[in-house]
């Protein structure tokens, strides 16, 4: 995901191809895949209505 989403930064990517590659869950797609350094889950917010 974080890879394909730098893709659509850099403008090597369109949010069509972008939605699309999403949709199909392709995870073969070039720029699939980014380093792991640097990468951390610092938080994770639910709206209200999953009452957690």
């Amino acid at each position: 995901m974080v890879g394909t989403l730098l893709l659509v930064g850099q403008k090597r990517l369109c949010l069509e191809e972008f939605f699309e590659i999403v949709q199909r869950a392709e995870k073969t797609h070039p720029g699939s895949a980014a380093p792991p350094h640097g990468l951390c889950l610092v938080r994770v917010d639910y709206p209200e209505k999953f009452g957690v």
